[in-house]
């Protein structure tokens, strides 16, 4: 699914021999840093995500607490 190589070249000869027997730092790396977000997202798009969270968890809330 992804569009190239990943960039993440570790620095150490443990960061680079755990990457040759578990890429966990390699996945970490281009799912959280070097994640490809388009530029027109801002500041009120991550709000209205959280604002969209927290409705989710007072419905469960309120639902459960109805029980």
């Amino acid at each position: 699914m992804s569009a190239g190589h990943s960039t993440y070249t570790p620095k150490t000869g443990f960061g680079k021999w755990l990457d040759e027997r578990l890429p966990l730092p390699r996945l970490v790396y281009d799912s959280f840093v070097a994640y490809p977000v388009p530029r027109n997202l801002n500041n009120w798009y991550t709000f209205g995500g959280i604002l969209s969270l927290m409705l989710v968890v007072q419905i469960i809330t309120g639902v459960v607490l109805a029980m």
